[in-house]
């Protein structure tokens, strides 16, 4: 069975299919791993932070600084923690049919930009297959193989200072195949577009507050009804992206933009990093 399917959840499912011509591989083991690649459309150029006026003892002064690091683009990445396993035994040809391996909810695929994943399979012996089984069935109440293990499993790994010591593990060596592929949201199945959300569905043009305000100078807001005009814009979930000067001489009419923060700072959707080696545009 698999358990990420026990339940009526929408999401994607990714299966493979497998073929060993050569007849000599039987049982198979595979891991996963995949990214979410999210591009925000107005990547924050400023951020505010405000600071602490001792005479008054409040907060009142908001300074506008520049953003040096790029949140423009962000990773969202995920890789296997269960164990899945194959068998052809039994089978009249020698061929993996659909073999369940990776299960996305929708809500882990919103304001997604591309999609990657990456399977292994790994062509194992009967004796690993079998344990590799067991252990799954011994785990399959606690969900994980990183909890602690539900009775006794003895592998081919011994203690060389104790020998009646049991040692949890399996020493293997397998032959392996890899496959990745990218994919973009409008790829995917009209089922999946329909309640599939879109970066776009949040960053419309009438989330996107432009506010006129006046400035001692060009860094510092220090008018009382500003701040508090900003302190509720950013309250209503609107971040501060970009600062336009407009006038050289006072009294400095700048224009201040504001967005929702999952239009403006990818790390809402994800993690700040580099593009991956193998990733492709």
């Amino acid at each position: 069975s698999f358990d990420e399917l026990n339940s009526n959840e929408e999401g994607l499912l990714f299966s493979i299919e497998s073929e060993d011509q050569t007849g000599k591989a039987q049982f198979f083991r595979y891991e996963w791993n995949d990214v979410k690649q999210t591009i925000v459309p107005l990547p924050a150029k400023f951020r505010t932070e405000i600071a602490f006026d001792p005479v008054h003892a409040n907060y009142d002064t908001l300074y506008i600084i520049p953003e040096e690091r790029d949140l423009e683009v962000c990773y969202r990445f995920g890789s296997s923690n269960s164990l899945l396993l194959a068998t052809t035994l039994g089978l009249s040809e020698n061929r993996v049919l659909d073999m369940p391996i990776r299960f996305n909810p929708i809500d882990s695929l919103n304001f997604m930009n591309r999609y990657s994943i990456e399977v292994t399979q790994y062509a194992v012996s009967p004796q690993a297959y079998n344990y590799y089984r067991t252990l799954k069935q011994l785990n399959e109440s606690n969900g994980s193989l990183f909890d602690r293990q539900q009775g006794v499993l003895r592998g081919n790994v011994k203690s060389l200072a104790t020998e009646d010591e049991v040692v949890l593990g399996y020493f293997e060596v397998s032959g392996a195949s890899k496959l990745r592929k990218f994919y973009n949201p409008d790829e995917f199945n009209q089922e999946f577009a329909s309640v599939f959300r879109s970066i776009s569905d949040i960053c419309k043009p009438a989330d996107i507050n432009r506010e006129s305000i006046f400035l001692y100078n060009s860094a510092l807001i220090g008018v009382e009804d500003i701040f508090v005009s900003i302190t509720l814009s950013l309250v209503l979930g609107l971040k501060v992206y970009d600062f336009e000067p407009v006038s050289t001489t006072p009294p400095f009419v700048n224009i201040l933009f504001q967005a929702p923060g999952a239009c403006v700072d990818c790390r809402v959707h994800g993690k700040l990093a580099e593009k991956p080696a193998y990733w492709i545009d």
